[in-house]
């Protein structure tokens, strides 16, 4: 199943790679904000070909109308509240419940022209979001620069020998390896894996990423590692196997522009990573300016 989906990610980030990977020459950073802008004219201009304008133009000329007119009526029962006129309060009551109950129909009657929308943005979305995740999460390696490489394993393979097969342009810090399988050190009442930890550097070669070949159990599993590219290797691979689970790069994660941070969410390791956050932040202003600007409901 993970070998499934990961042949479908690797599809879906192909397709953008061919669309989108010519923004990586204007830095991360600026690709951030270039795919949000995208992004943006992808949900703004999608509607007029997807939604009944015309309608939705209607309904929010009558919202503005209806509240204007319950603005008034709160004045009218604010009023009638105070001469103590309970006939006129009555009245006015039955009005505002009316006013309220029109506001809901025409909510409703616009809630249904956003389905068609959504269903024929998710696809353009979704291939911006892969293609977004992969390529500006975190910052590419660079040649001399320590990158550790994780190996997870099953409780079983603790004490046992993983073994990265060495090759020309690729050193790990210490010299070794070889590495034997830990047992991770983890907070109290969490589950613990087995761990195997390299700290490698590269020279670089953009153009042909290295395959570390890592044996255990006289199997061997590869993980790809870009260095020198404008492109990162995926930080994570999951092996469909019951002993290597995952294996881990620790690679940078983007700060863009060099100082916007990930968002703490308040739970412990919990956030909204920093290109996302700015994605956002590009991406959600210029659709409601988009639409301001060219008279899109």
């Amino acid at each position: 199943m993970m070998e499934f989906f990961g042949a479908i990610n690797n599809f879906v980030l192909s397709i953008g790679g061919f669309l989108f990977d010519w923004m990586l020459m204007m830095g991360q950073s600026m690709s951030v904000v270039v795919i949000g802008l995208v992004t943006s004219a992808i949900l703004t201009f999608i509607r007029p070909w997807t939604t009944n304008q015309d309608l939705l133009g209607r309904c929010m000329a009558d919202k503005k109308v209806i509240k204007r007119r319950l603005a008034e009526a709160k004045a009218r029962k604010a009023k009638a509240k105070e001469d103590g006129d309970a006939e006129a309060l009555a009245a006015v009551k039955e009005e505002i419940n009316n006013l309220r109950m029109v506001v809901g129909k025409i909510g409703m009657k616009q809630s249904a022209q956003e389905g068609k929308p959504l269903l024929f943005a998710l696809l353009p979305v979704i291939l911006v979001f892969v293609w977004a995740s992969d390529r500006l999460a975190y910052v590419p390696a660079s040649e001399g620069e320590q990158v550790k490489v994780t190996a997870y394993f099953s409780t079983s393979a603790k004490d046992r020998i993983a073994y990265i097969l060495p090759q020309d342009g690729l050193s790990e810090a210490n010299g070794e390896w070889m590495k034997r399988i830990l047992l991770q050190e983890v907070k109290e009442n969490q589950v613990a894996d087995c761990e195997a930890v390299w700290t490698l550097t590269a020279k670089a070669r953009p153009d042909k990423p290295y395959v570390l070949k890592i044996q255990y159990d006289d199997v061997f599993y590869e993980k790809e590692l870009l260095v020198g590219s404008k492109t990162n290797s995926p930080p994570l691979e999951m092996y469909n196997e019951e002993s290597l689970k995952v294996v881990k790069l620790g690679l940078t994660e983007l700060k863009p522009f060099g100082f916007i941070p990930n968002l703490p969410l308040g739970m412990p390791g919990t956030y909204i990573p920093a290109w996302m956050l700015v994605y956002l932040l590009v991406t959600i202003p210029f659709v409601f300016g988009l639409k301001g600007i060219f008279k899109i409901q």
